[in-house]
């Protein structure tokens, strides 16, 4: 269960997720950590993501690449269409941080989308459409007025920002003070 999840319990707020992608210059078949993070310990980065992560049952696992993420924001879009957008996206996170998959490769998206009942043609069609880069055109917009620069941001009453998986205890304050 992550934090979102851990939060409802004891608030009562709405949430909006906003698939923003990071690292748009990112060629499509991705490019290594390390090369993109030269001086970045990637197995301590790793572990410290597991320390943190743990309460929430969440194991990271050992993913080297930083994918493209077009093709599956795309697909998360046409998942918001279908009402099954958290889902989706719990699917490909699963798929890139616990397994270490590639989600800017297609056969991996559509793999995905077919583990929580998404067809693959209508993953096909948009991606061959590009109906949605309109939709990630409007979040990356978003993302630079508010001055987001990692993943995952949270926006509390559109002013307060709290940037990565911190304890609980950090979004409890922000959400006890609304």
């Amino acid at each position: 269960m992550g934090i979102v999840e851990s939060l409802k319990k004891e608030f009562d707020f709405e949430e909006e997720w906003v698939g923003y992608e990071l690292h748009p210059e990112t060629p499509q078949q991705g490019v290594a950590i390390t090369e993109k993070f030269p001086d970045l310990d990637l197995e301590k980065f790793q572990a410290g993501l597991n320390a943190r992560s743990g309460q929430y049952g969440i194991n990271f696992g050992k993913f080297s690449l930083i994918s493209n993420s077009s093709m599956a924001l795309q697909i998360s879009e046409l998942a918001r269409e279908k009402g099954i957008y958290e889902t989706f996206h719990k699917e490909m996170f699963r798929m890139y941080f616990c397994e270490g998959r590639d989600i800017g490769n297609i056969d991996v998206i559509i793999e995905g989308g077919r583990n929580i009942g998404l067809d693959e043609r209508p993953i096909n069609e948009a991606i061959d459409s590009g109906r949605f880069l309109v939709r990630l055109e409007q979040a990356r917009i978003e993302a630079l007025e508010l001055k987001i620069n990692a993943v995952p941001t949270f926006i509390i009453d559109g002013e307060k920002k709290i940037v990565g998986a911190l304890p609980i205890d950090r979004f409890r304050r922000a959400l006890s003070q609304k």
